[in-house]
């Protein structure tokens, strides 16, 4: 759920502020601007989406190799 949001909230900001920003607060004491790539966050946050997925569904297979009901495992 929490990478969910993330990603909604990265689509959001892309939608209102495009693909790429700055980001002038983070390297504030090092007089340092970054520079801001939404779409490769979004990009990572889809990975560890999908990694997350895989995990959950590599415990449901193992839990029903276990003998293990359904119902317990959702």
């Amino acid at each position: 759920d929490a990478t969910d949001r993330q990603i909604e909230q990265v689509q959001q900001d892309m939608q209102k502020r495009g693909n790429t920003g700055f980001d002038t607060t983070t390297g504030a004491s090092k007089k340092t601007i970054y520079i801001v790539d939404r779409r490769s966050q979004l990009k990572e946050l889809e990975k560890r989406k999908a990694a997350i997925q895989k995990e959950i569904d590599d415990l449901q297979d193992e839990a029903r190799r276990a003998g293990v009901p359904a119902g317990w495992v959702r």
